[in-house]
């Protein structure tokens, strides 16, 4: 909208590489080195992800055959064109909040436990500082009071 091209015929990253092109120096290797970092960053995050959620669930196994896809994924995805890869991502998105919302479930108990583990222990360091402030503020009180008399 602001470098004043259009971009009305074209989609995403074409769109954004025409306008960083126009109005920034050396725009299109900033906008590609940005959706490099963009896409790793994200194919890391969605085998960490997947693979934990995967061993959480079915065990250890499921997450080496799941590392296996994974693998074979990525590089088979490397032949497709750009829009059946982001409609499978989208599908993946969507199974993976299935995946979550089965992992929350499955560990609702132990989830409460560590929250309410942690909601006592935050709650008496807390009560700590609180007391460690009021003694503070009686020794502030208490050199007034002698200064003033």
């Amino acid at each position: 909208l602001l470098s004043g091209v259009n971009t009305q015929e074209l989609s995403g990253a074409e769109a954004v590489i025409k306008s960083f092109t126009s109005g920034v120096i050396a725009g299109d290797i900033l906008t590609f080195v940005c959706i490099l970092f963009f896409a790793l960053s994200t194919i890391l995050c969605w085998y960490y992800y997947g693979s934990f959620c995967c061993e959480s669930l079915f065990g250890l196994r499921a997450k080496k055959i799941f590392i296996a896809l994974f693998i074979s994924a990525c590089s088979i995805g490397l032949f497709f064109s750009s829009e059946a890869l982001i409609s499978a991502s989208d599908l993946l998105l969507f199974l993976m909040t299935l995946i979550t919302l089965v992992t929350l479930f499955k560990n609702s108990k132990r989830i409460s436990e560590l929250t309410a583990g942690f909601i006592k222990q935050k709650g008496s360091v807390s009560l700590r500082i609180e007391q460690k402030l009021k003694i503070k503020r009686e020794k502030v009180v208490k050199t007034q009071e002698n200064a003033n008399s």
